[in-house]
């Protein structure tokens, strides 16, 4: 699923499947990794304290959500982003599905700071969405989309794998 977001210089970012543009390429753990790097080769974050560790990319990367939970500005910066344009995507579907519920798990759901990426999600989400998808027509205080975290957190598509794998081999 392609969004219509660039990078700073213009292009569209790359992204796992081999195209480019994709919501993956920026809201994936591989574009975390490559959002990190091209921040952190900017004057601006010079004197972050994650050059200091001499770590790799990877390793910074799974390092930023604990500095977003210290208010570290870069890492907020990252992650608004990220759920700016996670929001954007989720409005294309659910125009196409009208879910009713939204339900977004991952490692963010276990960290202090993400009621805030969840605002994020929906300042996205509001920019893209037609407004019957977000509030009632009919009385506009009642919500017609509404967004939870997943109650497993970041082993929310571990648990539904096996539920599925288990179903499955019911089934047989």
């Amino acid at each position: 699923m392609s969004v219509p977001f660039r990078e700073e210089d213009g292009r569209l970012p790359p992204c796992s499947c081999g195209k480019r543009g994709c919501l993956e390429a920026w809201v994936s753990l591989v574009a975390l990794r490559r959002r990190l790097g091209q921040e952190l080769a900017k004057k601006k974050w010079a004197d972050h304290p994650l050059h200091a560790a001499g770590h790799s990319i990877e390793q910074q990367a799974f390092q930023l959500r604990d500095y977003a939970d210290q208010e570290d500005p870069l890492a907020l910066e990252i992650f608004r982003q990220q759920g700016f344009i996670l929001g954007y995507g989720l409005a294309d579907l659910v125009r196409l599905f009208d879910p009713g519920l939204v339900v977004i798990g991952g490692g963010l759901a276990e960290t202090n700071f993400r009621d805030r990426f969840m605002d994020w999600v929906l300042e996205g989400f509001d920019d893209r969405i037609w407004p019957v998808y977000r509030h009632n027509p009919l009385d506009p205080r009642q919500i017609t989309t509404h967004f939870e975290w997943a109650r497993s957190g970041d082993s929310a598509a571990a648990l539904g794998m096996a539920f599925m794998a288990q179903t499955l081999n019911a089934q047989v």
